[in-house]
Protein backbone atom coordinates (compact mmCIF):
# COMPACT_ATOMS: atom_id res chain seq x y z
CA UNK A 1 0.00 0.00 0.00
CA UNK A 2 1.41 3.14 -1.04
CA UNK A 3 0.51 6.44 1.00
CA UNK A 4 0.41 10.27 0.06
CA UNK A 5 -0.41 12.48 2.33
CA UNK A 6 -1.16 16.34 1.32
CA UNK A 7 -0.98 18.95 3.29
CA UNK A 8 -2.17 22.67 2.72
CA UNK A 9 -0.65 26.11 3.95
CA UNK A 10 -2.86 28.40 6.22
CA UNK A 11 -4.71 30.13 5.75
CA UNK A 12 -6.48 28.23 3.02
CA UNK A 13 -6.83 31.56 0.74
CA UNK A 14 -3.92 31.96 -1.20
CA UNK A 15 -3.48 32.56 -5.05
CA UNK A 16 -3.32 29.86 -7.34
CA UNK A 17 -0.19 30.06 -9.66
CA UNK A 18 1.61 30.16 -6.23
CA UNK A 19 0.19 27.12 -4.99
CA UNK A 20 2.22 24.45 -6.38
CA UNK A 21 5.21 25.46 -4.31
CA UNK A 22 3.14 25.30 -1.04
CA UNK A 23 1.50 21.85 -1.26
CA UNK A 24 3.12 19.43 0.36
CA UNK A 25 2.73 16.31 -0.86
CA UNK A 26 4.71 13.42 1.01
CA UNK A 27 4.60 9.54 -0.61
CA UNK A 28 5.62 6.66 1.37
CA UNK A 29 5.65 3.60 -0.90
CA UNK A 30 5.07 0.06 0.96
CA UNK A 31 3.54 1.57 3.88
CA UNK A 32 2.27 -0.31 7.00
CA UNK A 33 -0.05 0.86 9.20
CA UNK A 34 2.42 2.46 11.93
CA UNK A 35 3.68 4.36 9.06
CA UNK A 36 0.14 5.86 8.65
CA UNK A 37 -0.52 6.95 12.29
CA UNK A 38 3.00 8.44 12.42
CA UNK A 39 2.62 10.56 9.00
CA UNK A 40 -1.30 11.73 10.42
CA UNK A 41 1.09 12.77 13.50
CA UNK A 42 3.70 14.48 11.67
CA UNK A 43 1.83 16.13 9.05
CA UNK A 44 -1.80 16.37 10.03
CA UNK A 45 -2.43 16.12 5.91
CA UNK A 46 -6.01 17.51 4.48
CA UNK A 47 -5.85 14.66 2.29
CA UNK A 48 -4.74 11.24 2.61
CA UNK A 49 -4.55 8.77 -0.65
CA UNK A 50 -3.96 5.21 -0.57
CA UNK A 51 -3.43 3.22 -3.79
CA UNK A 52 -2.84 -0.49 -3.54
CA UNK A 53 -4.47 -3.08 -2.77
CA UNK A 54 -7.77 -3.58 -1.14
CA UNK A 55 -11.48 -5.22 -1.26
CA UNK A 56 -14.12 -5.98 1.33
CA UNK A 57 -12.49 -6.70 4.05
CA UNK A 58 -10.01 -3.54 4.34
CA UNK A 59 -6.84 -2.15 2.87
CA UNK A 60 -4.01 -4.03 2.58
CA UNK A 61 -0.73 -2.94 3.69
CA UNK A 62 2.84 -3.85 4.25
CA UNK A 63 3.28 -5.94 6.95
CA UNK A 64 6.51 -4.53 7.83
CA UNK A 65 7.75 -8.47 9.21
CA UNK A 66 11.73 -8.77 8.06
CA UNK A 67 11.45 -12.23 8.82
CA UNK A 68 8.13 -13.32 7.51
CA UNK A 69 7.24 -10.45 4.54
CA UNK A 70 3.73 -10.36 3.85
CA UNK A 71 0.43 -8.32 3.59
CA UNK A 72 -1.35 -7.03 6.82
CA UNK A 73 -5.33 -5.79 6.18
CA UNK A 74 -6.44 -2.98 7.70
CA UNK A 75 -10.23 -3.12 8.28
CA UNK A 76 -12.07 0.01 7.44
CA UNK A 77 -13.82 -0.13 10.77
CA UNK A 78 -9.89 0.25 12.37
CA UNK A 79 -8.65 3.06 9.42
CA UNK A 80 -12.06 4.96 10.86
CA UNK A 81 -11.02 4.46 14.13
CA UNK A 82 -7.35 5.71 13.44
CA UNK A 83 -8.66 8.50 11.23
CA UNK A 84 -10.63 9.79 14.18
CA UNK A 85 -7.70 9.41 16.96
CA UNK A 86 -6.14 12.37 15.80
CA UNK A 87 -6.87 16.32 16.90
CA UNK A 88 -6.92 17.44 12.90
CA UNK A 89 -8.55 14.65 11.10
CA UNK A 90 -8.24 15.22 7.15
CA UNK A 91 -10.79 16.42 5.04
CA UNK A 92 -10.44 14.07 2.19
CA UNK A 93 -9.60 9.94 2.09
CA UNK A 94 -8.81 8.88 -1.36
CA UNK A 95 -9.18 5.06 -1.57
CA UNK A 96 -7.73 4.52 -4.94
CA UNK A 97 -7.90 0.82 -5.14
CA UNK A 98 -10.14 -1.81 -5.98
CA UNK A 99 -13.38 -2.61 -4.43
CA UNK A 100 -13.30 -0.11 -1.91
CA UNK A 101 -16.71 2.01 -2.12
CA UNK A 102 -18.65 -0.34 0.97
CA UNK A 103 -15.70 0.43 3.09
CA UNK A 104 -16.07 4.34 2.19
CA UNK A 105 -19.00 4.35 4.18
CA UNK A 106 -17.46 3.84 7.12
CA UNK A 107 -14.84 6.28 7.20
CA UNK A 108 -17.83 8.75 6.74
CA UNK A 109 -17.75 8.67 10.70
CA UNK A 110 -14.22 9.94 10.82
CA UNK A 111 -13.76 12.56 7.75
CA UNK A 112 -16.17 14.87 5.36
CA UNK A 113 -15.40 13.28 2.17
CA UNK A 114 -14.15 9.85 0.64
CA UNK A 115 -13.27 8.75 -3.00
CA UNK A 116 -13.57 5.16 -3.49
CA UNK A 117 -13.71 2.37 -6.33
CA UNK A 118 -16.70 0.45 -6.71
CA UNK A 119 -14.72 -2.12 -8.83
CA UNK A 120 -11.35 -2.77 -9.78
CA UNK A 121 -9.45 -0.49 -11.58
CA UNK A 122 -6.40 -0.75 -13.53
CA UNK A 123 -2.87 0.69 -13.03
CA UNK A 124 -3.24 3.34 -15.66
CA UNK A 125 -6.41 4.37 -14.20
CA UNK A 126 -5.41 4.97 -10.95
CA UNK A 127 -2.35 7.11 -12.26
CA UNK A 128 -4.25 9.20 -14.58
CA UNK A 129 -7.08 9.86 -11.80
CA UNK A 130 -4.55 10.98 -9.37
CA UNK A 131 -2.48 12.88 -12.06
CA UNK A 132 -5.50 15.09 -12.74
CA UNK A 133 -7.30 15.05 -9.15
CA UNK A 134 -4.55 16.43 -8.02
CA UNK A 135 -3.91 19.44 -10.57
CA UNK A 136 -7.78 20.32 -10.30
CA UNK A 137 -7.26 20.54 -6.12
CA UNK A 138 -4.05 22.51 -6.70
CA UNK A 139 -6.74 24.81 -9.20
CA UNK A 140 -8.78 25.52 -6.29
CA UNK A 141 -11.90 23.52 -7.77
CA UNK A 142 -14.47 22.02 -5.42
CA UNK A 143 -13.81 18.02 -4.72
CA UNK A 144 -16.79 17.46 -6.75
CA UNK A 145 -15.34 19.31 -9.84
CA UNK A 146 -11.56 17.34 -8.84
CA UNK A 147 -13.38 14.18 -9.33
CA UNK A 148 -15.28 14.67 -12.51
CA UNK A 149 -12.41 16.12 -14.23
CA UNK A 150 -10.27 13.16 -13.92
CA UNK A 151 -13.26 10.74 -14.29
CA UNK A 152 -13.21 12.59 -18.09
CA UNK A 153 -9.85 12.58 -18.34
CA UNK A 154 -9.39 8.85 -18.26
CA UNK A 155 -12.43 8.21 -20.06
CA UNK A 156 -10.53 10.66 -23.07
CA UNK A 157 -7.01 9.23 -22.19
CA UNK A 158 -7.70 5.53 -21.87
CA UNK A 159 -10.93 5.13 -23.90
CA UNK A 160 -12.61 2.99 -20.71
CA UNK A 161 -15.48 4.03 -18.47
CA UNK A 162 -14.85 5.44 -15.22
CA UNK A 163 -18.12 4.92 -13.51
CA UNK A 164 -16.45 3.10 -10.67
CA UNK A 165 -15.68 5.93 -9.03
CA UNK A 166 -17.74 6.75 -5.93
CA UNK A 167 -17.80 10.36 -4.42
CA UNK A 168 -19.11 9.98 -0.67
CA UNK A 169 -19.91 12.40 1.48
CA UNK A 170 -21.57 13.08 5.01
CA UNK A 171 -24.95 14.64 4.11
CA UNK A 172 -24.03 17.95 5.89
CA UNK A 173 -21.19 18.55 3.60
CA UNK A 174 -21.54 19.51 -0.29
CA UNK A 175 -18.70 18.26 -2.19
CA UNK A 176 -20.11 20.75 -5.47
CA UNK A 177 -19.10 23.54 -3.05
CA UNK A 178 -16.00 21.93 -0.51
CA UNK A 179 -13.10 23.17 -1.47
CA UNK A 180 -9.43 22.01 -0.10
CA UNK A 181 -8.52 25.63 -1.49
CA UNK A 182 -9.71 28.98 -1.89
CA UNK A 183 -8.85 31.18 -4.62
CA UNK A 184 -9.01 34.49 -4.35
CA UNK A 185 -10.22 36.58 -6.72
Amino acid sequence: MAIDLLSLPLPLSIQIKSLRDLIDIQHRPTAAPQDLIEEINDLRPHVIHFSGQAGAPGLLFDGADVVAPGEQTVGYRHLARLLRATDQPPTCVVLNACDTAEGALELLDAVPVVIAMSAPAGDASAAVFATRFYAAVGSAQPIGKAVEQPVVATEIALSTDMNLVTLCARPEVDASALKLIASVD
